[in-house]
């Protein structure tokens, strides 16, 4: 038994949570080793993208529609957003950092690491005070735990601090991050969730019995059951080659220029402009806009900096 001393937290590693990390094991090499065309990888990622913001946004209360989100990724440049809109944007900023900064990452997260985590989701300063993060952050740290044991604890402890909708999402980046840091993003292409907003009631009572018990093993069990059934879910997604009857198949299309703009990022650290695009296909600034926004909505590019200032980078 592992005693936490943080609101005197302590959880034990069951038979149960054992078996299911075992599982969680196997099915995460199923998960890498399924065959995908580039094509295929781009839209499965795609509709993950939009089911993991759009399940993440009602379990916090905020009201995002699959269309709303739908539209606004596949609706290159848009401008004059709604403050909706934004907070969905800002939140995929917050997924592309953790994917493109932390994943496999040996460094140990910070709390400056956490703070500039939520800056990026939230466009605002975190609420929860620096001591409180380095403490939650040793606790998880302390141990050198299997990750998915990492992830789970950052997550409810992250959740004991705060109750704001914004730090329900911020949980679930938390989470993330402990798992692309060591490795476990399973291709980007499952969708934790989905499952705890399909069992809305049952994960929020899990919350709350276990902040209030202080026994975290009924929650470690939980989470790891619900990773299986979603690793499940997805390979089974990708054998039936999972379709969206409404979202435009010419959408994951690229033209020949969208393609030959991806061959500008073949070295490795590579930063293009919207300046660049123009000059090299003597195009509008209009066009150029248009072909690097499809290809950050398609999640091939990674969109840093604002105004004149913004490059992209390769993902």
């Amino acid at each position: 038994m592992i005693i936490l001393t943080m609101k005197s937290f302590f959880y034990a590693k069951s038979q149960v949570l054992n078996e299911q990390i075992s599982i969680i094991e196997d099915l995460k090499k199923a998960v890498l080793l399924k065959p995908l065309s580039p094509k295929e990888k781009t839209k499965l990622r795609w509709l993950a993208l939009v089911k993991r913001i759009h399940t993440s946004f009602l379990l916090a209360n905020k009201t995002a529609t699959l269309e709303t989100i739908k539209k606004l990724f596949t609706t290159a440049g848009k401008t004059n957003l709604t403050y909706l809109e934004k907070e969905i944007f800002n939140y995929k900023k917050a997924l592309d950092f953790l994917y493109q900064d932390w994943l496999i990452n040996n460094i140990p997260i910070t709390p400056d690491d956490l703070i500039r985590l939520y800056r990026i989701a939230f466009d605002k300063k975190q609420p929860i005070n620096y001591l409180e993060l380095e403490e939650c952050l040793k606790y998880v740290q302390i141990n050198t735990e299997h990750p998915i044991i990492q992830a789970s604890l950052a997550m409810i402890i992250i959740l004991s601090l705060s109750s704001t909708p914004e730090n329900e999402l911020f949980s679930y980046l938390v989470f993330l991050l402990f798992l692309y840091k060591n490795g476990y993003d399973f291709r980007r292409l499952v969708v934790f969730e989905e499952y705890f907003f399909q069992n809305g009631k049952i994960y929020k009572e899990m919350i709350t019995k276990s902040i209030k018990k202080e026994n975290l093993t009924d929650w470690l069990e939980y989470v790891s059951q619900a990773m299986s059934y979603q690793l499940q879910k997805t390979l089974r997604d990708i054998d039936f080659k999972e379709k969206d009857q409404e979202v435009n198949a010419n959408f994951f299309e690229l033209n020949d220029r969208q393609k030959n703009i991806l061959s500008l990022f073949d070295r490795p650290d590579n930063k293009i402009s919207n300046r660049v695009v123009m000059k090299k296909f003597k195009i509008s600034p209009v066009t150029a806009s248009r072909d690097l926004s499809k290809l950050v909505n398609l999640g091939l590019l990674l969109t840093i900096g604002k105004g004149r200032s913004t490059y992209y980078i390769k993902i």
